[in-house]
């Protein structure tokens, strides 16, 4: 899938409803390019949070009670690109069980404009993203 969408939210950005109202709920994304800067939650599912592909940037508040990645079932990668800041004190990554690699890092602190790079080990560029907000 394409396209791309970008979100500005004085609150959560993306919020899957109430688990116990809506068994097996669910926020997946399946591709295209998403760009979120949240005063809340930045991705917020009640239920499991899946990433199958695309490129998503998550920007989350830098306060106490809002996660850039919130959810309360089980978060899985299989594909795509994601880099996803916030406040540590909430920080959740992704299971042990997704085919997609990820780094959880905590206790980074970075400025609105911080240049944030993935690299390989010859040093090429995988993925790239500046910070919309403050992160630590």
């Amino acid at each position: 899938m394409g396209g791309s969408l970008n979100l500005v939210a004085s609150d959560d950005a993306i919020n899957a409803a109430n688990a116990s109202a809506y068994a097996g709920i669910s926020l997946t994304i399946d591709g295209g390019e998403l760009t979120v800067q949240a005063g809340g939650d930045g991705l917020d599912s009640n239920g499991n949070l899946l990433i199958n592909d695309g490129q998503i940037f998550v920007s989350g508040a830098l306060n106490p009670g809002n996660g850039a990645l919130d959810y309360e079932g089980h978060a899985a990668i299989t594909g795509g690109d994601a880099i996803i800041v916030g406040w540590s004190g909430m920080a959740q990554g992704f299971g042990s069980d997704s085919s997609q690699a990820s780094l959880l890092v905590k206790e980074l602190n970075g400025t609105v404009g911080s240049n944030i790079r993935v690299l390989d080990s010859e040093g090429n560029q995988l993925a790239a993203y500046t910070a919309s907000q403050a992160f630590s």
